[in-house]
């Protein structure tokens, strides 16, 4: 069982949206993109720009870090999303600027373009928004990065003092072997070919009339949890599976049709794949989303929310010690809309 876990599994209660952070970046013309990008390239270690010297200095990094506020493990927990986003962007343990420019050199579309040079403009600063870059860096290596194994970003794993301090992301390591086979086996890794790899798997899934808009739901900063998830039939664990199993219970209509997308249960409980959990707590959510979904249906609820939450409330209640969890859950709603 989870309940032995509740800070970071039973009640995984911390969601920040990236998207604030992408729209808001000015949409640069393609002229001032290529100046941007040859000015980051050309420009010394040694010119005095204080974010940019830092991010590939583990002392200048600590020091940045702690400029923020922050220290103990919220301070490593930073340290270590940056030192995995620069490895899975350049593929080098130890990178330069220039191993950083060549990764950066060829995205080029969309919002993911936008958010490229938004980090060049903030290494570009004297002063700059740590939480900021360290944003950028984790969408960009969430997309771009060379080995999916590596490490999966998560946007509802963000603890509270990180939020506090504007940090949107987690990137954690994935240690779960089959994850790992999964994200680096069958994933695509080129950004291009995930959307008609999570299209192909609704339709053969047959877990949504509605394939082909499926990004109006998930959004680009999870695509690679979402094709994770819609993996894990033919290439997960046991427990796993067993999991996969319990949130089609949660996404089933009235009528018994699942349909994972959907505008009267719109949620995104496949985020739990991002977590690397372990077998234990697997079977713990399994076991806590077919709950759920037999109380919505015993009470003729198409939506599973309110359901979600009464089973949590009811531990709460039960538990004093799990109240305040309890309430952050529900204030942050980590897995509905």
């Amino acid at each position: 069982m989870i309940t032995h876990r509740p800070k970071c599994i039973l009640l995984m209660s911390f969601l920040l949206s990236f998207q604030g952070f992408a729209q808001t970046e000015i949409n640069k013309s393609v002229e001032t993109k290529s100046i941007q990008q040859k000015e980051f390239e050309k420009i010394s270690l040694g010119s005095g720009l204080r974010l940019m010297d830092q991010l590939f200095s583990q002392a200048g990094l600590k020091a940045a870090i702690r400029e923020v506020g922050l220290s103990g493990n919220s301070a490593t927990q930073v340290e270590q999303v940056v030192r995995l986003s620069l490895k899975n962007l350049t593929g080098s343990e130890n990178p330069s600027r220039q191993n950083l420019a060549a990764a950066l050199r060829g995205i080029s579309n969309g919002t993911d373009a936008r958010v490229k040079e938004a980090v060049i403009q903030i290494l570009l600063k004297n002063e700059a928004e740590v939480s900021q870059n360290v944003n950028g860096l984790v969408f960009l290596a969430g997309r771009y990065g060379i080995d999916n194994s590596l490490a999966i970003a998560c946007s509802a794993c963000v603890g509270g003092t990180l939020a506090e301090k504007g940090f949107a992301f987690s990137y954690k390591q994935v240690t779960d072997k089959q994850t790992s086979f999964i994200l680096k086996n069958v994933i695509p890794s080129k950004t291009s070919e995930l959307s008609q790899f999570i299209k192909n798997r609704l339709s053969r899934l047959k877990m949504s009339s509605m394939p082909n808009r499926y990004y109006m739901n998930i959004g680009p900063t999870d695509e690679k949890s979402f094709a994770l998830f819609l993996s894990v039939p033919e290439y997960g664990s046991g427990p796993q599976k067993e999991l996969f199993e319990a949130i089609k219970k949660v996404s089933e209509r009235p009528n018994g049709q699942v349909e994972l997308i959907d505008r009267e249960n719109a949620h995104k409980l496949w985020r739990l794949f991002s977590n690397d959990l372990n077998d234990a707590e697997l079977q713990g959510w399994s076991k806590i989303l077919r709950e759920v979904a037999e109380d919505a249906k015993a009470k003729g609820e198409v939506n599973r929310k309110a359901a979600f939450y009464r089973y949590f409330k009811k531990r709460a209640d039960a538990d004093p010690s799990l109240r305040a969890n309890y309430e952050t859950l529900e204030k942050k709603n980590c897995f509905f809309k």
